[in-house]
C-alpha cells in the first residue's frame, strides 16, 4: 500500500507561499496606512514584507524538498551481504 508521504511534492505549495506573501504585504501596507503614515512608507513595508515572507518561504520550500529527497534515498538503499564458500 502506497502511503501519501511517497506521493509529497514540496513544489506544488509554490503557488500558496504566493498568495501568503501578498497577502502579508497587503496587510501591512494597509495597517501601515491605517496608523497615518506617508503612502512611501506604506508601500516600503509592504515591499519588504513581501521580500520577507518570500525568501523565508523558499527557504522552507528547499528545506522540504531536501529531507524529502533524503527520506526517498534513505528508502531506495539495499542491503548487501556478502556471502563466503565454505571450503570442500
Amino acid at each position: 500500500m502506497d502511503s501519501p508521504r511517497q506521493h509529497f511534492e514540496p513544489r506544488q505549495f509554490e503557488p500558496l507561499l504566493r498568495r501568503v506573501a501578498v497577502a502579508a504585504a497587503a496587510g501591512s501596507a494597509l495597517v501601515s496606512l491605517l496608523q497615518h503614515v506617508p503612502v512611501w512608507v506604506a508601500c516600503a513595508r509592504g515591499g519588504a514584507s513581501l521580500a520577507c515572507v518570500l525568501v523565508i518561504g523558499k527557504l522552507g520550500l528547499y528545506a522540504l524538498e531536501r529531507a524529502a529527497q533524503d527520506e526517498q534515498a534513505a528508502q531506495s538503499r539495499t542491503t548487501v551481504r556478502v556471502a563466503r564458500e565454505t571450503e570442500r
